[in-house]
């Protein structure tokens, strides 16, 4: 949603879509819809912003099937250099890339990391 001054970097808001089996199932998956519901509200409600606000989902937050909690965030954050993504496999030496391509995830890896002062905060509802 774009914002009345697009040189100021946007606010995020948003979680992960993923969950640990038998717990939690929806907490993240929540944070996401609460963004989108949050942004719907807001424009019902006539408030314009300043900055832009962008809806933000992540995956690979809570399992450890690759034997690293976080995976998203970190990633997001330039926590977790991409390049190690290439080095993660399951207890079933499947790749943390080949999962991520049967997921029919494309977007290319450099565009994971959102460094340099991309978003001003980030908002986890």
């Amino acid at each position: 949603w774009e914002g009345s001054n697009l040189l100021l970097t946007p606010v995020a808001s948003g979680s992960h879509t993923d969950a640990i089996p038998v717990s939690g199932m929806y907490d993240g998956t929540v944070g996401v819809l609460g963004a989108i519901e949050a942004v719907r509200a807001l424009k019902r409600s006539g408030f314009q912003p300043v900055r832009s606000i962008e809806v933000v989902m992540f995956t690979s937050e809570e399992p450890t099937r690759f034997g690293l909690g976080c995976i998203g965030s970190r990633v997001l954050s330039g926590a977790l250099p991409v390049d190690r993504l290439f080095h993660l496999a399951d207890k079933h030496a499947l790749t943390f890339h080949a999962a991520r391509a049967a997921a029919n995830l494309t977007l290319p890896y450099h565009h994971l990391p959102m460094l340099n002062g991309r978003f001003h905060s980030f908002v986890e509802l």
